[in-house]
């Protein structure tokens, strides 16, 4: 009987994602609506990057709101989704719409994110999705003339590890990164200095928050934990010794003060699983057959981390070597 329910997981679980999400308005907009052109014609676009792995994909999303040099925010969907499925899970069209920035939501490789030590096809075939994002970016600077000093990167799971690698093998294009439910799985020498916004839940049992195999783990990698996959940048960003720390069950949050005004924080939502906070809670079928983890109400992780990364500006910009 287990056998079988691992066996409908690793097949219908990437379906049953796309799936949900065609079924909701949000997603249809982005099929009926392709365009290369400039958000000056358009709201709602795909767009097509050409990497030296082959044509990328992009789903773009410019609010009338997004005016004058908008912040950019790149949403990385997490292992198994889809630009797609993280429009249409985790509501960073509205939250864009509200406070006038401009988000995209690129496709991984086959569903997958190359993070160094995982995940799927896009590190078996080694494809170097930190050019793929970096031209994105660029793409994006020209088209929507989002602010250079502005761009932020969240990410779900293979998705969040992706955030943190980019800001490792990129130092200098990210102002700010958001990952939720991730570990750092690259080597990070020498990041730039930026914000850190992460949110972990402490029973996940995919990336556990204290490191190691999670029991529901579909890679089996070795995670880090979050203090040591957050120990790079608390040391680039010059963090004083000693966090402030604050308590509202079922949320800890600690807090980095750091040097020109970046900072390092983490929320732990105590008893979340592997899930983002405040997402569409998947159906009855999911939880109770394919095990997906329902999210937390304790707090919406989409506005928290706009209200938090949204404060910090790139002060420097370098000109990056590795990832291109």
């Amino acid at each position: 009987m287990n056998r079988a329910i691992a066996a409908i997981r690793r097949v219908f679980i990437p379906a049953i994602a796309v799936a949900v999400c065609l079924t909701a308005t949000s997603c249809q907009r982005a099929g009926a609506n392709q365009s290369t052109g400039a958000a000056s014609t358009t709201t709602h676009r795909t767009v097509t990057v050409a990497t030296k792995d082959g044509a990328r994909t992009a789903i773009v999303v410019h609010p009338t709101t997004a005016t004058g040099k908008p912040a950019l925010v790149v949403m990385l969907h997490g292992g198994f989704g889809s630009a797609k499925q993280a429009e249409q899970s985790y509501h960073w069209d509205d939250e864009a719409a509200r406070n006038g920035f401009v988000v995209a939501y690129p496709n991984g490789d086959r569903a997958s994110w190359n993070v160094g030590g995982c995940c799927g096809s896009a590190q078996r075939n080694n494809v170097d999705d930190v050019g793929f994002l970096h031209t994105l970016v660029s793409q994006l600077e020209k088209t929507d003339g989002v602010d250079p000093s502005r761009v932020y990167a969240v990410g779900m799971s293979n998705g969040a590890m992706m955030t943190y690698t980019w800001a490792c093998r990129d130092p200098g294009e990210l102002a700010g990164i958001g990952p939720v439910a991730g570990s750092l799985l690259t080597d990070c020498p020498n990041p730039h200095p930026i914000t850190v916004v992460a949110i972990h839940g402490t029973a996940d049992e995919n990336v556990p928050i204290n490191g190691g195999v999670g029991a529901k783990s579909r890679t089996h990698v070795e995670n880090p934990s979050l203090a040591q996959t957050l120990a790079p940048f608390i040391a680039a960003d010059g963090c004083a010794r000693d966090p402030a720390e604050r308590t509202a069950p079922p949320v800890e949050q600690t807090v980095w003060t750091c040097d020109d005004g970046v900072s390092v924080s983490t929320e732990v939502v105590a008893g979340a699983g592997h899930q983002w906070p405040g997402e569409v809670p998947p159906s009855r079928f999911g939880v109770n057959v394919l095990g997906i983890d329902p999210p937390s109400n304790a707090i919406d992780a989409t506005d928290y981390l706009w209200q938090q990364l949204g404060k910090s500006t790139l002060r420097v910009t370098l000109t990056p070597s590795v990832g291109r």
